[in-house]
């Protein structure tokens, strides 16, 4: 199941961008889907801060991943939005693997009880 969503705090004029964006995002996040079955949604919101006075980290990118027993929520900013979204997605995929690690381990330590 796959929940996508673009906010309409950014301004863009062209619903084709939009678009664009939104199967960025499908296809960068394919990767963690391959990760783990346990995945129940995974929500990302792209944001421009207009309010930036340095284009630093003008461009936000918030996830939401929801699994089976744990919630994430994480954020990048940079000035590009591509980058954002790279960003985001990379820590995503460390956050999943770590917990899909961890609860091996778990797993394990319950086994040797």
């Amino acid at each position: 199941f796959h929940f996508y969503s673009l906010l309409k705090k950014m301004p863009l004029k062209k619903n084709k961008l939009n678009k664009h964006l939104q199967e960025i995002c499908q296809s960068k996040s394919d990767r963690l889907f391959n990760h783990s079955n346990d995945i129940i949604s995974l929500n990302i919101e792209l944001e421009k801060d207009p309010r930036s006075s340095t284009h630093e980290s003008e461009f936000l990118a918030k996830g939401h991943l929801l699994t089976k027993g744990k919630s994430t929520n994480l954020k990048a900013s940079s000035d590009n939005i591509y980058k954002s979204i790279d960003l985001l997605i990379h820590k995503l995929d460390r956050s999943l693997r770590r917990h899909n690690r961890l609860t091996k381990v778990k797993r394990r330590q319950d086994l040797n009880k």
